[in-house]
């Protein structure tokens, strides 16, 4: 089995990059937690995964206290969701391709669920717990597709095997409404655009950014918006009515990122988060509406986060998890932790 040579490529790149960045991280004695309940939100709970200079990911469940799940080497950039009784993650298997595995929280024994996928992240559970959704790459595919594992069966299904040229860049699954809200582009695309970017010896464009609204069996509903941004996340609100996504863009060696709301019943974004003097958002911040949509979490960098330096220049910033406060307009940092960095964070449905 194989990846199509950029997908590889591109995958090769950023986990040597990830590595990097971690190593540089590390400073002795110093990996303490900082975390406190949003003001709002005393009840809403997050699944944290973290990463620490030693390439331990930590896997915690935040409620107020932090509670740590499990712990283990890390050999990929690392997904997961929390059921019940089990925790679902990405590793790498053998053959070193990223699979889907289930860690038994009581027993603590773990099992390696898939074995034919080239790539799995983007885990999403449904409300019962009987379906978990995936972003895979296939053996002889360069396109991310959306698959489903059958918990009750031990199944897996893609929802549109045949397909080559669609690509998933991020999806959010609302487990309430059985909905997937999917961002995906064309790969022949985003491939001419690079090719002609190289020509010219300028950056590519963005390929066109689809966002569009499924069922849970994978039947299209309807296009929200499709735009030429660098887009690289979204989420569902709860109630099913509203979306966000950051956007990013650059201006010579300047870049910065944006949280959007899309209403998702006429398409019509607005900018809701962007910079300001306490923080920096990510590309993907991951930004996901609190349980009664009254807050906004998201990950960002804060102004005066540690900054840690090799010889060769290279530079990475700690990152902090975010409650923006949609009554009150308070922004409030509500998770960090030293000695590392957030890999992603899901709230809990």
């Amino acid at each position: 089995m194989r990846l199509h040579k950029r997908t590889t490529i591109f995958i090769m790149i950023a986990f040597a990059v990830f590595i990097v960045i971690l190593f540089f991280l590390y400073q002795r004695n110093d990996s303490s937690v900082t975390a406190q309940k949003s003001a709002s939100h005393d009840d809403q709970k997050l699944l944290t995964v973290f990463t620490d200079a030693q390439l331990d990911t930590s896997y915690y469940l935040f409620n107020g206290d932090n509670q740590l799940i499990d712990k283990r080497k890390m050999t990929d950039y690392p997904s997961a969701a929390l059921g019940k009784n089990h925790l679902y993650f990405t590793s790498k298997d053998s053959e070193n391709f990223t699979q889907l595995y289930q860690l038994n929280l009581k027993t603590k024994t773990k099992k390696q669920l898939s074995h034919k996928f080239l790539y799995v992240d983007n885990l999403h559970l449904d409300n019962v717990h009987s379906r978990l959704y995936m972003r895979v790459v296939l053996p002889h595919h360069q396109n991310f597709q959306i698959a489903v594992y059958d918990l009750k069966k031990g199944a897996f299904y893609v929802l549109d095997p045949k397909e080559k040229d669609n690509s998933v860049a991020y999806f959010d699954y609302n487990p309430s409404k059985d909905k997937l809200l999917v961002l995906n582009f064309s790969v022949r695309e985003d491939y001419k655009n690079t090719d002609e970017a190289n020509k010219k010896g300028k950056p590519p464009l963005p390929a066109t950014m689809h966002l569009n609204l499924l069922a849970g069996d994978g039947k299209k509903i309807k296009e929200i918006l499709a735009v030429k941004k660098s887009i690289q996340d979204v989420s569902m609100s709860p109630s099913g009515n509203e979306a966000l996504f950051t956007a990013s863009s650059s201006s010579g060696n300047t870049e910065k990122s944006t949280i959007y709301k899309v209403d998702l019943k006429t398409g019509q974004k607005y900018p809701i988060i962007s910079d300001n003097h306490e923080f920096t958002l990510l590309k993907q911040s991951l930004a996901q509406y609190a349980n009664d949509e009254n807050s906004i979490y998201f990950l960002a960098v804060s102004k005066n986060a540690r900054l840690i330096q090799d010889e060769g220049g290279r530079e990475a910033k700690e990152r902090a998890i975010y409650c923006y406060n949609l009554k009150t307009k308070e922004i409030k940092q509500v998770w960090h932790k030293k000695g590392g960095i957030i890999n992603n964070f899901s709230v809990i449905r």
